[in-house]
């Protein structure tokens, strides 16, 4: 069969058993296609334009392993992470460091002077993904930019749409066989992020130690939400885009643990933990809780349920655990996460009524003593409500046992205790707007 004849596929998982195992999970080379959004307005249209021009050239493209063509696909934060999205700042740097950090190659459209394509540039520069640029002829592009860390594989100025679709739509394909290269290596390096297990490392040696986010936060001097990203990503990707050398060591000191380098050389920490057999499982349980929560679980929790498990395991002054019969399962971790959250919540709203309404439970009858314990078992089965309005309900509250305290004749023994479900009704009743 000659080259005309032969078929191809479409490099689609399991379809492609000739391709590296590092392409069955993407069977395709990711492009990040990065550019100015801030401020934008009066150029919108132009440059939503551009940015179809450039992911239509790279839905065309291909690159030929025969017998099979290796496909592209492009990332956009315009159409994800843009202006006036629901994304907070800091959700908005970690959705998009993760899939820069994660893609095989990434094309800059410099349209503007920007902070953020700055930033990318950067992060694209020191995670070693291979990076090309673009710009309009009339465009300066800083120096800074064009001797950034990374190089760049190619540059492409163009006065036209037409001209731009011609000219990267060749260097794409110019450069097609070097890109599956890097790939191919990037991502190898990728995957032993995950088998080193550096979130999951980080994570037990800092509930082991009883070490909070904000210390770490405060003495590396990176966000607190971040850190919480990086325990969070069980790839490695973020951490393996972040922990530089400086920032190993300064880790290596907060976790008291020795860090060395990994095969493939990615930092390794020593946990010396102590741990038995069963108690590491039981952490490793309690990691995957951690994680496989759609919100957040509050690291004080996590901190406080491994205190409460291992005090009872602590049995001497020295530091050596029981071992149990088996470890803690993840079912099982679950349940103590969702018992400690709820007790702490209850904890939180209790101290919250005590300060907003001034009130000392101490000092009050066992009536409103007993309907301020169903309060915050109310405020706990909703979302926040302002202190504004729990203002408001105790106002109500008070008048409605005044009303009914005289309604018996002043007498106020058998008044009924006003239940989580009465809180709810006055609570809807008063058409909150919380």
């Amino acid at each position: 069969m000659d080259n005309s004849e032969m078929k191809f596929e479409l490099d689609f998982p399991g379809r492609n058993p000739e391709l590296p195992q590092e392409f069955s999970e993407k069977p395709y080379i990711k492009v990040y296609i990065a550019s100015a959004l801030t401020g934008r307005e009066d150029d919108r249209d132009y440059d939503d334009r551009v940015r179809a021009s450039i992911r239509d050239v790279f839905s065309k493209a291909a690159y030929q392993k025969v017998p099979y063509l290796i496909k592209y696909q492009a990332y956009d934060p315009a159409e994800h992470t843009s202006p006036g999205s629901s994304h907070q700042p800091e959700e908005v740097y970690h959705i998009d460091f993760k899939q820069l950090i994660g893609s095989d190659f990434a094309l800059f459209y410099v349209n503007a002077a920007s902070l953020g394509v700055g930033i990318e540039r950067q992060i694209a520069g020191m995670g070693g993904v291979p990076a090309a640029w673009i710009s309009r002829e009339v465009e300066e592009v800083s120096r800074m930019f064009q001797g950034s860390f990374g190089g760049s594989l190619f540059k492409v100025k163009f006065c036209s749409l037409e001209e731009l679709k011609l000219k990267l739509a060749n260097e794409v394909s110019k450069f097609g066989p070097e890109l599956f290269q890097k790939a191919l290596r990037r991502r190898q390096i990728i995957r032993s992020f995950r088998k080193a297990k550096i979130p999951q490392l980080f994570f037990k040696r800092r509930i082991f130690l009883n070490i909070p986010t904000e210390r770490i936060a405060k003495e590396t001097g990176i966000g607190e939400f971040w850190w919480i990203q990086i325990e969070r990503d069980p790839s490695g990707l973020i951490a393996g885009g972040t922990f530089t050398p400086i920032l190993s060591c300064q880790l290596r000191e907060i976790l008291r643990a020795g860090c060395g380098m990994s095969d493939c050389g990615f930092p390794h920490f020593n946990l010396e933990n102590n741990l038995g057999e069963v108690e590491d499982q039981s952490l490793d349980n309690l990691y995957e809780t951690y994680i496989s929560r759609k919100d957040i679980t509050d690291d004080e929790v996590v901190r406080h349920v491994w205190e409460n498990h291992s005090s009872k395991k602590f049995p001497n002054e020295d530091n050596t655990l029981w071992e149990s019969n088996a470890p803690v399962s993840k079912e099982e971790w679950l349940l103590r996460i969702c018992e400690c959250e709820k007790i702490m919540r209850e904890e939180q709203e209790n101290g919250r009524i005590s300060r907003v309404l001034q009130i000392n439970l101490k000092t009050l009858s066992d009536t409103h003593r007993k309907s301020v314990d169903t309060l915050c078992a109310f405020l706990c089965t909703v979302n926040q409500v302002s202190d504004q309005n729990l203002t408001r309900l105790w106002k109500h509250f008070l008048k409605d046992i005044e009303d009914k305290t005289a309604a018996r004749g002043g007498d106020a023994t058998k008044m009924r205790l006003y239940s989580v479900e009465d809180w709810r009704n006055l609570f809807n009743g008063l058409h909150f707007q919380d």
